[in-house]
């Protein structure tokens, strides 16, 4: 039971918006997460324009590329952005925290004549388990260790349609009239702005994020994937393996190459941040410990009749 109250501890607690507002912390959190997308450019605000505006100049163009005979569901989409606030490992006090995040509504996106349209939901490769156990086993062996980074903001660091180019739709997002600049207000209906980064909660989000570190760290960092295991890889000059699930990453082998493994991937555009000791992973955590040899012994007994 206790395992079970550590574990559900990591929850993220949702918090509605009118309590949300209440908590200077919270109000923080999301504009922060504001302002970094911003800064990023997750969406165009020098291409603002009424939604019918976008639609029309679509169409021009298409008709100026020779396209104009092509259906009409090739036209652009456009969907809602808004904002999850939530208190992330609620129930730990020491890792507590308020957390806002700025997604794209994947659930209900139209074309340009008001028509729902699926987007083809595919996500990133999950990792297996078992490769995570791989390399906390790599770590512990002479002369190796294990370390773990976060990706900020990782989805926003790909662009809309990473790897799928030719497939990718052109898209347009609504802001929350309360994230409007102040030039905006009295001046727009139904405003829009060009989607330019994947966000999280487009179905396609996760395909283009492991299109972009898929690059990255197989053509400019020299890492090999690893046949038959998703998100896994290994660097055979540098002797380390690498798991990845979205934005956490994880890396095991010399410890005299870690520093020159991680260093491999900001300096081809992977933004990571600073590395740390190994902790939690996939919802997981571990931590050393010391067997006495009579702890060691009793565990033998289950693997020795395996032998």
């Amino acid at each position: 039971m206790d395992e079970m109250k550590w574990a559900l501890g990591y929850v993220c607690l949702q918090m509605k918006p009118k309590v949300w507002r209440m908590i200077p912390e919270a109000m923080k959190a999301v504009n922060e997460e504001y302002a970094k997308l911003r800064k990023r450019g997750a969406w165009n605000e020098n291409g603002v324009m009424e939604w019918s505006a976008a639609v029309a100049a679509s169409e021009i163009q298409r008709k100026r590329e020779g396209r104009e005979h092509v259906p009409s569901w090739l036209g652009p989409l456009v969907g809602a952005v808004f904002t999850l606030r939530g208190i992330k490992n609620h129930g730990i006090a020491n890792l507590r925290r308020y957390k806002g995040r700025v997604v794209f509504q994947g659930n209900y996106v139209v074309d340009e004549f008001g028509a729902q349209t699926f987007v083809p939901d595919q996500g990133s490769g999950a990792p297996f388990m078992t490769a995570s156990r791989l390399l906390d086993a790599i770590a512990l062996l002479p002369g190796c260790s294990g370390q773990q980074s976060d990706a900020p903001q990782a989805y926003a660091q790909t662009k809309l349609g990473k790897g799928l180019e030719d497939e990718c739709r052109e898209t347009w997002v609504r802001l929350p009239k309360d994230k409007w600049p102040n030039g905006w207000h009295g001046k727009y209906r139904d405003l829009v702005c060009p989607l330019v980064r994947a966000l999280y909660g487009h179905p396609l989000s996760g395909t283009y994020l492991e299109n972009y570190y898929d690059e990255i760290v197989v053509k400019k960092c020299g890492f090999e994937k690893v046949v038959g295991w998703e998100c896994l890889y290994v660097h055979r000059a540098l002797r380390v393996f690498l798991s990845v699930y979205v934005d956490d990453f994880k890396l095991a082998g010399e410890s005299k190459n870690l520093a020159k493994a991680w260093e491999l991937m900001p300096d081809n555009k992977l933004i990571l941040g600073p590395p740390e000791p190994l902790g939690q992973y996939l919802g997981c955590g571990q931590r050393p410990i010391t067997l006495t040899k009579e702890e060691v012994e009793r565990r033998m007994e289950h693997i020795r009749p395996i032998y």
